[in-house]
């Protein structure tokens, strides 16, 4: 079994630096037309199924359909639900999530202005992890990078147009392709 991550397309959002909670932020037909040119290495890899989380669904139907293979919606795969301030501006975020950080040592169960807490995301996340060791199956996860991040244990810079491989679930997840 093998776990191959991809980036999403770029969403509205992204290309304005803003952060995403809980809702569908669509991305152009330029940016999703990107994701074709990593079908045929994920066709080489053997990638038998692609999934996403319902969020990023617009991704990883378009991908699925030019791989040839189905895609699921999982929506323990949502990314982190900064709540009510969806549509910030991501720099000015940052300083906020920092303090939340630090108020999420003492306890970790405060919700992030209407949208998640440390807990709820670490849940979802572990839910995640355990259904994709659970299938032996090859699967393309479509992921931002902060679920990529937290799912795997890896802190790194992902890039879109890259296929990056987590062997077996466990391992550390390593740059397998550029492809642009």
């Amino acid at each position: 079994m093998k776990c191959f991550f991809i980036l999403p397309a770029e969403t509205i959002y992204d290309a304005q630096n803003r952060v995403m909670g809980h809702r569908s932020t669509p991305a152009s037909r330029e940016e999703l037309k990107k994701l074709k040119a990593v079908a045929p290495r994920l066709k080489e890899l053997g990638v038998e199924k692609i999934v996403c989380s319902d969020l990023d669904g617009q991704s990883g139907f378009y991908l699925a359909r030019n791989v040839g293979v189905p895609c699921e919606e999982w929506r323990v795969l949502r990314r982190f639900n900064f709540g009510k301030h969806h549509g910030q501006h991501r720099e000015k975020e940052q300083k906020v999530l920092l303090e939340y950080q630090e108020r999420w040592k003492q306890n970790p169960n405060i919700p992030y202005f209407g949208g998640d807490s440390w807990t709820s995301f670490k849940n979802r996340l572990a839910a995640s992890k355990d259904r994709l060791k659970k299938n032996g199956q090859t699967y393309a996860v479509v992921a931002p990078p902060f679920v990529i991040e937290h799912l795997t244990g890896i802190a790194g810079k992902f890039e879109r147009g890259h296929v990056y491989l987590w062997e077996d679930c466990a391992n550390t997840p390593k740059h397998h392709s550029t492809t642009t």
